[in-house]
């Protein structure tokens, strides 16, 4: 399974599965969860590597991840 983990900058954690499914529960839900929807705009549920790499540059840039990594457990 691949997917994205991070930490915002006040400490809370949170992943981001490759169906987009969010689990965070910190202060930038509202910001998350906006680029989330932007990154799935066809709505397919089906994020590729790309489509996470993207996302993570764009959460990044946000500015409010400490840490942000691309696991692939698979």
């Amino acid at each position: 399974m691949t997917y994205v983990a991070f930490d915002d900058v006040e400490g809370a954690t949170g992943t981001i599965a490759t169906d987009w499914t969010i689990e965070y529960d910190g202060a930038f839900t509202e910001t998350t969860d906006a680029v989330i929807s932007n990154m799935d705009r066809n709505g397919n549920g089906n994020a590729s590597s790309k489509d996470l790499q993207r996302l993570m540059l764009t959460l990044y840039q946000k500015g409010h991840l400490e840490k942000i990594e691309l696991i692939d457990d698979t």
